[in-house]
């Protein structure tokens, strides 16, 4: 089986870990041509990600570079505000050029009308997904900065106390509790979706069938939300199963990413023929004509059956003390991927065009709990 990643550019190294054990390969779009997450190199060398960017810019790509470039180079206020502004589709409240006018003085403003809004919009979805990515990276950084300081602080703390004071140290106010304080997230996630959703929509390479994969909740319940609310579309949770990170510590110092094939090959060796039957579950699945009215138990006790297979494999992989991340596919009867992001990006008036092929669309959502 293969999954598409989504709405963010940039799996970070943990999720492709997980995702990987029980895919055979996960996509994911680039906002422009060479933007390669950091760190995942060899696995994309190995052929186990692909990375690819759905609308290239050709000719354009050093003039969205250059864009890009300026955009940062005003700072991280500048940057925030032209996420709203690019999330929003407005004009910033700035008295620097509109994004408007950077990206027709950027692009190249001698088109027909048509083109020029059509060119507008993309450039607008993969600038935000790239400044997003590049917001996510340093809120990354934070986060490993403030650990190590909490690491230090529990130290600090193992020291003056002594051994004979059992007193355990209280993370309550260490730094890293403040990440999520100190580094709000300056894109929601149905703005992402619809930034992702621009170029999911054009994208001719991708299946409208195709399995797709998030590990931001929040998009998640967005989804399922528009799922229940807008498209009366009931969700139906096939699965839900763990997927363990094998890399250790030590293993990290190293070279984390050959550890990691050799591992995950040694386990999808012995789970051969249960990620066989999950491959075929989720085909027969997303192809039924009938999921609307139900799967039936009997599907639904073969997913069970498989999950504790899958459970039961993966068990001497779990470490000690760390929970594995769970994995929970959900179905979305006669309402195929493709149609879904329609919906997010244009609105109600897309179900049932002729651009948006009905379909079974298939949910994967991966969660610390």
């Amino acid at each position: 089986m293969q999954t598409l990643y989504f709405p963010k550019t940039n799996p970070s190294a943990a999720t492709l870990r997980r995702l990987l054990l029980f895919f055979a390969t996960v996509h994911f779009y680039q906002p422009m041509e060479g933007a390669v997450p950091d760190g995942v190199e060899t696995l994309v060398t190995a052929g186990l990600c692909h990375g690819y960017p759905p609308i290239p810019f050709g000719p354009d790509l050093d003039r969205f570079k250059r864009l890009l470039k300026d955009l940062q180079s005003h700072g991280d206020e500048y940057s925030g505000g032209m996420l709203a502004s690019l999330a929003k589709h407005s004009r910033p409240n700035l008295d620097e050029e509109s994004v408007s006018r950077l990206i027709a003085g950027m692009s190249g403003s001698e088109q027909a009308a048509g083109d020029a809004a059509e060119k507008e919009v993309l450039w607008r979805a993969r600038l935000l997904l790239a400044l997003a990515a590049r917001l996510d990276r340093e809120q990354q950084d934070l986060a490993e900065g403030l650990q190590d300081l909490t690491h230090k602080e529990e130290a600090l703390f193992d020291a003056i106390k002594g051994e004979d004071d059992r007193e355990e140290f209280d993370t309550s106010f260490s730094a890293l509790q403040m990440i999520g304080d100190l580094t709000p997230r300056p894109v929601q996630a149905g703005q992402l979706l619809k930034a992702w959703g621009q170029l999911f929509i054009r994208d001719s390479a991708a299946s409208s069938s195709l399995l797709l994969a998030t590990d931001r909740q929040e998009a998640a319940d967005a989804i399922l939300e528009i799922c229940a609310e807008q498209a009366h579309v009931i969700p139906v949770r096939l699965a839900t199963f763990p997927l363990p990170d094998m890399i250790s510590g030590e293993k990290e110092v190293v070279d984390w990413q050959a550890a990691f094939i050799d591992d995950r090959n040694i386990l999808r060796n012995r789970a051969g023929d249960c990620l066989g039957h999950w491959a075929e579950l989720v085909r027969q699945a997303a192809e039924s004509s009938s999921a609307s009215a139900g799967l039936g138990q009997v599907v639904l006790d073969e997913f069970g059956r498989q999950s504790e297979r899958w459970t039961e494999l993966v068990s001497t992989h779990l470490q000690a003390g760390l929970k594995p991340a769970m994995l929970t596919l959900y179905l979305l009867p006669d309402l195929s991927s493709r149609r879904l992001f329609r919906r997010i990006v244009d609105g109600a008036e897309a179900f049932g065009t002729p651009e948006a092929p009905a379909g079974n669309g298939v949910l994967a959502v991966l969660s610390d709990e």
